[in-house]
């Protein structure tokens, strides 16, 4: 009974270890100067609505229920694989998943590079002089050890029904964005 007290002890400890020490990291601090230029063109406050409307600073559910199961299983001399294991968001860490890029340009602001361009940085071997960031597969691909392969689909360019700045773009956060996503894929939904 105290042997199972003291690993059930372990693995609340562990679990408030990570609620209270991920969030400190999850954000990425703005770079010197950026916070006074935001003060400065008034788009602070909105900036800070943003970043917390993310929840970054919060913890998955699935993640703590992943870190108590590969506890509980070292504690009980068991291997963890983490293939078996749920994981309902993110990118996982191993596997080949699947990855959708939409290509838009708009009527005031049109595109500039060929869709064979994205289809190699994305998805493809990329460019070697552009190490480490040569193409977003190989990125990951190199990164995970060879557990990650990143595969997907570019459709080709949409141009969005309004031009640039309907969008809100040069404003923050982009108010539009939605508009702009659903607009394109319900272009893209009869055809894939």
């Amino acid at each position: 009974m105290v042997k199972h007290s003291v690993g059930l002890a372990s693995v609340l400890a562990a679990v408030l270890f990570l609620a209270l020490s991920v969030p400190a990291l999850s954000i990425e601090p703005p770079d010197p100067g950026e916070i006074e230029g935001y003060r400065e063109d008034g788009s602070l406050e909105e900036r800070i609505k943003f970043a917390k409307s993310l929840k970054n600073y919060q913890v998955h559910p699935s993640l703590i229920e992943r870190k108590i199961a590969k506890i509980r299983a070292l504690q009980e001399g068991r291997p963890f694989i983490p293939q078996t294991f749920p994981y309902s968001t993110g990118l996982p860490s191993h596997g080949t998943p699947r990855v959708l890029a939409i290509l838009i340009d708009f009527p005031d602001y049109s595109h500039t590079n060929e869709e064979s361009i994205f289809i190699n940085k994305l998805f493809g071997s990329g460019d070697s002089g552009e190490f480490p960031y040569e193409s977003l597969t190989e990125f990951y691909q190199r990164s995970s050890y060879d557990a990650l392969f990143i595969q997907g689909n570019v459709l080709g360019w949409y141009t969005a029904q309004y031009n640039r700045d309907h969008y809100g773009y040069g404003s923050w956060p982009y108010p539009g964005v939605k508009e702009l996503i659903k607009e394109a894929m319900d272009y893209y939904n009869p055809t894939h």
